[in-house]
């Protein structure tokens, strides 16, 4: 009796131990339902206008609504316009510089739990912060040798993804650690969800698929786990607490974009190095698709938004993009589409980026007006292979343009939300 008792004793403390497996969700091909949205302008910035702000460009990322206002950062000049909900300008914030309040290189913008506003920029990536009327209210600076695929701010931390530099003795040899990680309020690493060496030699021929790093898409989600596509090319989500663990898995049969001969052509030069005024492109074996899931966006009330290869890929005439959203829980819900009736958005030329209720913000010409700034940066090697600049349309200036989302003419939908 004392022996059996023990052994049920030591089996129970083991089952205790013992990993339970993930959930698995099982999502269709086709979602349950397609909604259908339709871009109604609301209004634009008169750039003619004696009043009108000195412009660069902006990016997708670097738009966002708060309180009726408006806030579009310019990665160009470094500061952030303000609108208000009806499109008169406010004035700017923030500047470019060192100083409090002040950015170099910006990238994302956003808003922080505690209501601050945050903009990543420079390397090692810094995040300033301001309130919204434009007064600095601190610095992150991440403690680490990295640009930071992604900055969130969670309940435990700062989350972040990034490549990390290291110094070897070898000149030859590059050495590089992914981070995917909390950090504490001075940029320490406190936490680690995941991390991995990678040691290559410099100038060595390598396998796009073999490089890809799916820890790219992850994001903060739920209570302390993280969410990211976890296979280049199948439609997997996948949730790790912070243990490591794999929680759950959402699956689905999904069909990538076939890269054309034209988008190869550009990706073939998109890396080189240069060393001691020796140029060289990276000998890189090309995927002939994209990889499926492009990025996963947390929306508000903690659903999803999946952009995969086919965000604006593959598009009938008229459509902007196409997004699938999922439940918190990874069931499929529904595509969402999103159309241009008037048939002036276009890829070569414009970006959509997309806000909460209903709204959006296309950044008319942003492609050229990107171009123009950054190409002449670039090795002249580089640019002669790029695709010229999209010069084609009467009028390629840079243009914001805030829209509603209202259902798509001809198709059943609610009632119109309106961008606030």
């Amino acid at each position: 009796m004392k022996h059996t008792l023990i052994l049920i004793t030591a089996l129970t403390a083991i089952a205790g131990t013992t990993r339970s497996e993930p959930v698995h969700v099982t999502c269709p091909a086709e979602p349950p339902s397609v909604r259908r949205l339709q871009l109604k302008e609301r209004w634009r910035v008169d750039v003619d206008s004696p009043e009108a702000p000195v412009w660069g460009y902006t990016y997708g990322n670097q738009v966002l609504s708060h309180a009726g206002r408006f806030y579009l950062l310019d990665a160009q000049l470094c500061n952030v316009h303000v609108f208000d909900r009806d499109g008169a300008y406010i004035g700017r914030i923030m500047g470019e510089g060192e100083g409090p309040g002040e950015i170099r290189s910006p990238g994302p913008m956003f808003v922080c739990r505690d209501g601050r506003l945050a903009v990543q920029f420079g390397f090692p990536s810094k995040l300033e912060f301001a309130d919204f009327e434009g007064n600095p209210v601190g610095r992150w600076r991440l403690q680490a040798n990295a640009y930071a695929v992604r900055l969130q701010d969670t309940p435990y931390g700062w989350f972040g993804v990034y490549m990390e530099s290291k110094q070897v003795d070898d000149p030859g040899v590059s050495l590089t650690v992914l981070h995917v990680a909390l950090h504490d309020a001075e940029g320490r690493r406190t936490e680690e969800f995941h991390s991995a060496t990678r040691k290559r030699s410099v100038g060595a021929a390598m396998d796009e698929e073999e490089e890809f790093v799916p820890w790219f898409t992850a994001v903060a989600v739920g209570d302390g786990e993280i969410l990211y596509s976890s296979r280049r090319n199948e439609y997997r989500l996948e949730w790790r607490n912070r243990g490591g663990e794999v929680t759950r898995v959402a699956t689905r049969p999904y069909r990538s974009h076939r890269r054309t001969p034209a988008e190869l052509e550009v990706l073939k030069y998109r890396s080189y190095r240069v060393s001691n005024d020796d140029f060289s492109f990276t000998d890189m074996k090309l995927s002939p698709f994209d990889p499926v899931i492009n990025a996963i966006d947390v929306l508000a009330g903690g659903g999803l938004r999946v952009r995969t290869s086919m965000y604006q890929k593959e598009l009938p005439d008229g459509m902007v993009c196409r997004f699938e959203v999922h439940a918190a829980t990874g069931e499929l819900r529904e595509r969402v589409e999103i159309w241009d009736p008037t048939g002036s958005f276009d890829g070569d030329y414009d970006v959509i980026a997309l806000l909460e209720n209903d709204c959006a913000v296309v950044l008319r010409n942003v492609t050229p007006a990107s171009r123009a700034a950054t190409d002449a940066r670039l090795h002249p090697k580089v640019r002669e292979k790029l695709p010229p600049v999209p010069d084609e349309r009467e009028d390629i200036v840079f243009v914001p343009i805030v829209c509603d989302l209202v259902p798509y003419a001809g198709a059943a939908g609610a009632g119109v939300k309106g961008c606030h």
